[in-house]
């Protein structure tokens, strides 16, 4: 039983984090320029292994109890779901994708 609910909880866990990269790198060239967008999709990959980095240290951190024991993971997923939440409100907060948007120079079509 346990291990048919981790599984269902690390499936649904997986996709929620899928669904809030895809618009964080969908908007990434939206808002900058051609020129500093290699940079800029860098700078989303390494956010991506430091947000691995986080999750494992909060697991060697948080996860108590023996290998042989059922370890509790409420702290962990606590502490991972925080960091996201804190995140999405830091982007809500501080990117104003229509005003961004608004004071870029229009694009030239290549052909």
């Amino acid at each position: 039983m346990f291990d048919e609910t981790f599984n269902l909880a690390v499936a649904l866990l997986l996709i929620a984090m899928g669904t809030y990269r895809s618009p964080a790198v969908a908007l990434m060239p939206d808002l900058t320029p051609k020129p500093l967008r290699s940079r800029a999709n860098a700078i989303i990959n390494l956010m991506g292994a430091i947000g691995g980095i986080y999750a494992l240290l909060m697991i060697n951190l948080l996860v108590t109890g023996e290998p042989a024991e059922n370890p509790s993971y409420l702290p962990l997923f606590v502490s991972v779901a925080a960091l996201m939440l804190l995140s999405v409100a830091l982007l809500v907060i501080t990117v104003r994708e229509r005003k961004i948007a608004a004071s870029l120079p229009p694009e030239r079509e290549e052909t």
